[in-house]
């Protein structure tokens, strides 16, 4: 009985020491780096560290090698960057799929960190006051992206006031939610970010530029200078350097900014093309445009002055919430007006109409009472 109880007692022991060894043997460091073992079997770690644990320029390997066991580095896992405001770069390899939570928060000093080609998941704040980053791009592997991923928080920033994104590759098939959760935040606690120019990639097939979920748009991120469309995307351009995003086929303009120029090929503006674009004193519509979609303008304050050379064109509620227009200007090539045209245009004040025009419908300009 006792010899059974002190072989129980042995072997407890040496289970407890193995227990011991495997559970250290999870976290190792090679050149500085701390790494998480998150598979044995396939040999994956993960980069961890912590709270101001990496300063300098930290340069993470696609493999290392612990014990003469060779470990493929797949993510960087949460908080691992956390508050490394000493880093001052750091690259990332293309083995990496994941990078976690807050991985790189308060990196302020770390300069543009690329996003690897083969990422598919971005954490929740996984940027968040990164305020160094003036180039990010968006790969066509990533599927998912964390609230507030890029976001600033304004008291923490030191250089709140020159905070901007010079360009923003996007390539991905996300929805534009993605990009007002990852960018803007959450409204009551994070300053929006200046994006310059906005780039589409060749991978982009869908996106919705308007997202009624969320209520949010292109437009809000107001400070975007251009947008570029890649060449070789399948699906929008930005042909003539309009700078808007067209789709190719409809030839539909589906979001413009305050600079855009409607080319003159185009034939329909889609819903919600220049919501909230509240930058925009003035816009020509070219003749070829045949329809307007739900609220295309709504929400352009400022939207005054407005020429038309086809007034044939099919729209319902797309200036809605337009409360400035006041003009109206139809060009030469008009030589109708249909019925209800223009109707309920509250402040239209003034209304230019070519010698051209030889009728005008019924009920065009009712209820213009400005």
């Amino acid at each position: 009985m006792l010899y059974q109880m002190n072989k129980t007692i042995v072997l407890t022991i040496v289970g407890a020491l193995f227990f011991y060894e495997g559970t250290r043997a999870q976290q190792f460091v090679v050149d500085g780096i701390k790494y998480n073992v998150t598979s044995v079997e396939n040999r994956k770690v993960e980069v961890v560290g912590g709270y101001k644990y990496y300063r300098g320029d930290i340069v993470i390997p696609s493999n290392v090698e612990y014990d003469d066991v060779s470990y493929r580095v797949t993510s960087v896992g949460n908080d691992a960057f956390f508050f490394c405001n000493e880093m001052t770069s750091v690259v990332i390899p293309n083995s990496v799929t994941v990078i976690g939570d807050r991985a790189f928060a308060y990196c302020w000093n770390a300069g543009d960190i690329q996003v690897p080609d083969n990422v598919v998941s971005i954490g929740e704040e996984a940027f968040l006051v990164c305020s160094g980053i003036r180039n990010i791009t968006i790969p066509a592997s990533v599927t998912s992206i964390g609230n507030n991923a890029f976001a600033l928080f304004s008291e923490n920033d030191p250089d709140v006031n020159t905070y901007y994104i010079a360009t923003l590759n996007w390539n991905s098939n996300l929805d534009f939610s993605s990009i007002a959760s990852s960018f803007l935040g959450e409204s009551n606690r994070v300053r929006d970010i200046n994006v310059r120019q906005l780039v589409i990639g060749r991978s982009v097939t869908r996106f919705a530029f308007y997202d009624y979920s969320y209520d949010v748009h292109i437009n809000y991120l107001k400070t975007i200078e251009s947008i570029t469309v890649d060449a070789q995307n399948p699906v929008f351009d930005n042909r003539n350097n309009c700078n808007a995003i067209i789709n190719t086929s409809q030839n539909k303009l589906v979001a413009g900014l305050s600079n855009t120029v409607i080319p003159d090929d185009v034939t329909a503006i889609g819903e919600c093309a220049f919501l909230n674009c509240d930058a925009i004193t003035s816009i020509a519509i070219p003749s070829s445009v045949t329809t307007i979609g739900y609220s295309a303008f709504d929400g352009c304050d400022n939207l005054s002055s407005i020429e038309i050379s086809n007034s044939a064109i099919s729209f319902t509620d797309a200036f809605k919430g337009c409360i400035g227009i006041t003009t109206i200007v139809l060009s030469g090539s008009i030589t109708s007006v249909v019925d209800y045209a223009f109707r309920n245009w509250e402040n239209l004040t003034s209304v230019v109409i070519p010698n051209t025009v030889t009728s005008i419908g019924n009920y065009a300009f009712a209820g213009c009472r400005g």
